[in-house]
């Protein structure tokens, strides 16, 4: 090639560059304002069609709301004048006398003060009393809001069945065994009454009053100078029974979750809240995120929310109809693959959910083991003071005698404590682990570590019926 035209193309090169240099800034600016443009586009179409989806799903939400109650007939009006009326509530850690109630002590060091508390709440109590009675109840509480709904009440209702439960034992230490019972089945009865909204808290809430009433019947067994009429533990024992057998509705509980997380990714793909926080202001106002990248993968999350609660719903039924245990790793999983595809709703709640039926199996063995600790009771009332050699002997359903969460035996596990003659029962529970152990181990209440670890019911080894003093009240 001849020098010139290599000069020429030389110096064409250079034009080419030095006319390039200088618009760059524009051609980046072009490109990125058409790719700003490309997003905007998408991201306003995917928040138009969650904003459309909208009020089909708020609407679906407000479906799951019971049903209105006349005024006359709602027990929710009554227990709202419980609440105000309930009087000198303190903090379980201040308070010895609420402490009784909580954490169920075996002695009454501070009878005086638990007498006192009851006294002092007396109009709470019967009021509370009334309500447990009537057959409906509507807290008309507002399922739009989902986790911003108002719960105030049912922080109430546990200090009403801690009251309660509270009042079965002293009332056992003063021998007034018709004023355990109707303690016992008031506390369960304000449960139901907590759970007659669908979101998963109140039935927690429910079966936290459950837990609170068999952990009374064996504090009142055990109270100082406790004597229960042969007719009283079997009453006792049938309504244990009877607890025991109440099923929740899980796949409605799950299913009203489903629709409430459903309506939380459809508000923030729409843009009119940032984030899934329970304690979002209810003065919050519609805030259009202009980059709203949620949007994006908003119909991914609710594809994974569906698919995830729909398996949920399914483990959860198949494990409380069978009573075996449930396996709430497998939702921990899909947490984290739901996380790492950023459908943020499914990562955050699903595992929180997937712990549920879990508390809910550990609640009714709690009942089981009642069950089972006022039968072997009765037993040795009958046969001169022995306790049976083996829990079969007490004729009882073999699912009574089953632990789910034992992979081992599968069956609670019993043994006679060498010291003071009680009978120990006890479920390894939601761990698999048996942790029976640590109540021989040195330290501070080895018996409440391992309370923490494994459901435990002791059955006092009470004298037999002919011995014990004279209850108070009749069948």
């Amino acid at each position: 090639m001849p020098e010139s035209s290599v000069d020429e193309l030389r110096r064409a090169h250079a034009q080419w560059l030095l006319c390039h240099k200088r618009r760059w800034p524009l051609c980046l600016f072009a490109a990125v304002a058409a790719a700003a443009s490309w997003y905007m586009l998408l991201v306003g179409a995917a928040r138009d069609r969650a904003a459309a989806r909208l009020p089909y799903t708020t609407a679906a939400v407000r479906a799951l709301a019971p049903p209105p109650v006349a005024a006359s007939e709602n027990a929710a009006l009554v227990y709202r004048q419980a609440f105000v009326a309930v009087a000198n509530w303190k903090s379980p850690d201040t308070d010895p006398s609420v402490r009784l109630a909580v954490q169920s002590p075996k002695s009454f060091e501070r009878k005086s003060d638990a007498r006192q508390l009851l006294a002092s709440n007396a109009k709470a109590l019967q009021l509370a009393e009334q309500a447990a009675g009537m057959r409906h109840c509507n807290w008309d509480s507002d399922y739009g809001q989902t986790y911003s709904m108002d719960d105030q009440h049912l922080r109430s209702l546990r200090k009403l069945m801690r009251l309660f439960a509270l009042q079965a034992k002293v009332a056992a230490a003063d021998n007034d065994w018709n004023l355990v019972e109707r303690s016992l089945r008031v506390c369960c009865q304000i449960g139901d009454h907590a759970a007659t909204d669908a979101p998963l808290m109140n039935t927690l809430v429910a079966c936290t009053g459950e837990s609170m009433a068999a952990l009374a019947i064996e504090d009142a067994l055990t109270v100082p100078g406790a004597a229960p009429p042969p007719e009283t533990l079997q009453r006792l024992q049938a309504f244990a029974q009877a607890r025991a057998g109440v099923v929740r509705p899980v796949e409605t509980i799950m299913e009203t979750e489903k629709q409430f997380v459903l309506l939380q990714i459809d508000r923030m793909g729409a843009g009119i809240m940032t984030g899934p926080a329970r304690e979002l202001p209810e003065e919050m106002e519609r805030v259009p995120l202009l980059f709203n990248w949620y949007g994006l993968v908003c119909e991914a999350d609710r594809r994974a929310c569906q698919d995830g609660f729909e398996l949920l719903k399914s483990d959860a039924r198949a494990a409380l109809a069978e009573f075996r245990s449930f396996d709430d790793s497998k939702y921990e999983k899909l947490s984290i693959r739901s996380h790492f595809g950023f459908e943020q709703m499914t990562a955050r709640m699903l595992p929180m959910f997937g712990h549920a039926p879990l508390f809910m199996l550990r609640c009714r063995v709690q009942w089981h083991l009642a069950v089972a600790g006022l039968a072997a009771l009765r037993w040795r009332q009958s046969h001169d003071g022995k306790w049976p050699a083996a829990l079969d002997d007490l004729g009882l359903d073999a699912v009574i005698l089953k632990d789910p969460f034992d992979r081992e035996s599968g069956r609670i596990r019993c043994k006679t404590d060498t010291k003071d003659g009680a009978l120990w029962l006890w479920s390894v529970s939601t761990d698999g682990k048996d942790d029976s152990e640590s109540q021989s181990k040195s330290g501070s209440d080895p018996i409440a570590r391992w309370r923490d670890n494994d459901v435990v019911f002791r059955v006092p080894p009470l004298p037999p019926a002919a011995a014990q003093p004279a209850a108070k009240g009749g069948p």
